[in-house]
């Protein structure tokens, strides 16, 4: 209680002096310039001192109600921006419904996105996933990010948010996209700590979704990102996964020299060995995982009763049961086998399956309704197989337990049989995942095909082809149409939106110059060498010279003729 009070003091000491000045110049003067100069320093420090940016808002609350309505919404925005960072909850939607319809009237594109953001954080913390997917989508839409003033940190935060909500839904296909889009983002604001963590967050996401070389190429880009940084610690930290796959796979040497380090280098352990971050204390499981496969029980036991019962129902009970499987102990396994299996089963609500259905209506608009059922009912088969596997193992365990000392050779065939049963079964779960996995990347390589489609069939690119039609740059007498810079733009905005891989491999991977990338642009829109001469007025050789240096710039391949399929291929 004391520690408490002295961190309240603290706190206190440093606040203080900032809010007495804020209330003062208030009270001297309440013109409009004096509320703009403090509602701009409040938004100044919310990165940074979002705890401070909270304190003056909060003091000027009192003196808002006869202000401009401009500044009313400024003030109420800025504090529920300020609200949010703090991680206090939103209880009503009221304040932020009304934030977002003013601007959608009066704001700026990035005013609009925050304001549609922070609309959908209070569904967040409201429970109401489908808003807030939703509300997350129209913020998203808001913002203009060819603009050179778009907040992207904004942006990137959105895509963390729709990555949260789809974790919590169980729907790792659809975290993985909203990742990779939350570190790319995250990157164009120069933010590389949220850039890494994005990359970090998606190991766990690899590993449900059984790609485990992934996983670990993942774990391993995080580490020497870290380490570049300098940042040994939080380099440590990305090992959590990547320990988790070891001991569940029984490769406790490896499993063990990573834990090593994690225990030594993240900053997470103190000199008694407890876990000093809440958050981070699953890492137990791991830790009883470790002791059990060694046949240190005790120390299982230990490290297995160290997880809190609310916060990792399923982690606890699962590592009990199998600990007490080993001690031979069946009321124990009764017991700890019933409460994994209701963790397990509370985890698949309703809510999940709607979320999946408007995650896929937002997302992948030109995939066809049958696709979509199917690949709902294909998840309520593996949910309904996955059950029944953790209610057959439930039973199994009962019946063999009951029998044990008056038919001990008969229980040791059966549960010998019920093991093979159990096999099949996983073998057919793990067809089941890996099924869904192929049905996946189909639906990808559909929306990629449908994205580059859009840019082929282009009336602009049309309009290309019928000029080559009418001109005949075949014919002696032709005269040379040249592209205009207008036409260049047009097509680069269309590639930048349907295209963006081929956008961030000229533009961002490798340097080339403007001449190159507009060959490099016509090889990608199907042009032929004589029609992209025509087009750009230089010679077939300047074009052939130029595909060839691509060529080998690229993918380090003098197979020139290639060079667009394997500009497809890495696309």
């Amino acid at each position: 209680m004391k520690t408490c009070r002295f961190e309240f003091s603290k706190i206190w000491l440093r606040i203080a002096p900032l809010t007495f000045t804020v209330v003062l110049l208030f009270s001297a003067c309440t013109s409009d310039p004096q509320t703009e100069a403090l509602l701009q320093r409040a938004s100044s420090m919310m990165e940074p001192h979002p705890d401070s940016a909270y304190h003056i808002l909060d003091s000027i609350t009192p003196y808002m109600v006869e202000k401009p309505e401009r500044l009313r919404m400024r003030h109420l925005m800025l504090s529920a921006q300020a609200q949010n960072k703090l991680i206090i909850p939103f209880t009503t939607d009221s304040v932020m419904k009304a934030v977002s319809e003013y601007y959608d009237l009066h704001g700026n594109a990035n005013d609009r996105m925050l304001a549609h953001y922070l609309l959908g954080c209070t569904y967040r913390d409201m429970n109401k996933y489908q808003k807030a997917l939703d509300t997350y989508h129209s913020a998203l839409q808001c913002a203009d990010t060819l603009e050179t003033d778009c907040d992207f940190i904004t942006y990137f935060s959105i895509y963390g948010q729709i990555a949260a909500l789809y974790r919590k839904n169980h729907l790792p296909e659809f975290e993985l996209d909203a990742l990779n889009k939350y570190s790319y983002y995250a990157l164009k604001a120069k933010d590389t700590l949220n850039y890494i963590n994005g990359i970090q967050l998606s190991t766990s996401t690899y590993y449900v979704l059984g790609k485990l070389d992934k996983m670990f190429e993942a774990t391993e880009k995080t580490k020497r990102l870290f380490l570049d940084l300098g940042r040994d610690d939080l380099a440590a930290r990305a090992y959590t996964t990547a320990i988790h796959t070891l001991l569940v796979n029984s490769q406790y040497d490896k499993a063990s020299d990573l834990m090593a380090k994690y225990e030594t280098e993240s900053g997470l352990i103190d000199e008694n060995g407890n876990i000093t971050v809440k958050e981070r204390e699953q890492y137990y499981y791991s830790q009883g995982l470790l002791a059990l496969g060694k046949g240190n029980l005790a120390r299982a036991e230990d490290r297995f009763r160290k997880l809190d019962q609310e916060r990792f129902p399923t982690e606890r009970s699962k590592g009990l049961m199998q600990l007490y499987q080993q001690l031979n102990n069946p009321d124990s396994v009764s017991k700890y086998s019933t409460i994994y299996s209701e963790s397990v089963v509370s985890r698949y609500d309703s809510t999940r399956t709607d979320i999946l259905a408007k995650a896929k209506a937002l997302d992948n608009n030109d995939r066809s309704n049958k696709t979509i059922e199917f690949y709902l009912h294909g998840n309520i088969r593996l949910k309904n197989i996955f059950i029944s596997i953790i209610g057959f193992i439930f039973i199994s365990f009962l019946f063999i337990f009951y029998i044990q000392e008056s038919k001990r050779k008969a229980i040791l065939e059966k549960k010998r049989k019920v093991e093979d049963k159990i096999d099949v079964i996983y073998s057919q779960l793990k067809q089941r995942e890996h099924e869904n996995d192929v049905l996946c990347d189909e639906l990808a390589g559909y929306k990629k095909a449908s994205d580059y489609e859009t840019i082929f069939n282009n009336n602009l690119v049309d309009m290309l082809r019928n000029r080559l039609r009418i001109t005949k740059p075949n014919q002696p007498d032709s005269t040379n149409i040249v592209i205009s810079n207008k036409e260049w733009d047009q097509i680069e905005q269309l590639i930048k939106r349907h295209a963006p891989k081929y956008y961030e491999l000229t533009e961002v991977k490798h340097s080339i110059t403007q001449s190159e990338q507009h060959i490099c642009t016509l090889i990608f829109l199907n042009f032929k060498n004589d029609e992209i001469s025509f087009l750009l007025g230089v010679t077939p050789q300047r074009v052939s010279r130029v595909k060839s240096k691509l060529c080998m710039q690229f993918f380090n391949s003098d197979e020139t003729r290639r060079f667009r399929d394997l500009l497809m291929e890495s696309l």
